[in-house]
């Protein structure tokens, strides 16, 4: 049975796997196991979105794959590509109110992409692994 995206119960089950996180992402996730292996963060948190198209999920690896670019190419340009990481909120929100199903994607984003979380260079890579492997997750769990 699939979840009824509509209800406010179910918006109260989407946020819940994505606890609000109040520090640099590279000091939220030190624990690689606790992240990659099976049944760690990345796949619980694919598991949650259940069968949101993959086009949607590209809509951010794509600039979180730019970011990390930028700053591969130049330590330097660490406020660009933090910016550019801050225009996915806004994205996500607006592609969750077009499509509601995709809210646990915007919940994750809201809670990843923040001045909170994304403090320097290290926290743009760890996004981009734990997102990378959230959408491994989501594709093995989806078959699509």
């Amino acid at each position: 049975m699939k979840p009824n995206y509509n209800s406010k119960r179910s918006d109260f089950r989407a946020n819940e796997n994505h606890v609000k996180i109040n520090q640099p992402l590279s000091q939220e996730y030190q624990d690689y196991a606790k992240i990659f292996l099976e049944e760690g963060i990345a796949y619980q948190t694919a598991k949650s979105m259940g069968d949101i198209p993959p086009h949607q999920l590209r809509k951010i690896l794509d600039p979180i794959k730019e970011a990390v670019a930028m700053i591969k190419k130049d330590p330097n340009q660490f406020n660009e590509a933090r910016n550019k990481l801050y225009n996915v909120v806004p994205i996500t929100a607006y592609n969750t109110g077009r499509n509601p199903k995709i809210k646990p994607l915007y919940y994750f984003v809201k809670n990843h992409i923040s001045d909170i979380t994304i403090q320097d260079n290290d926290d743009i890579y760890i996004l981009d692994k734990l997102f990378t492997s959230v959408i491994a997750y989501h594709k093995f769990l989806n078959g699509k």
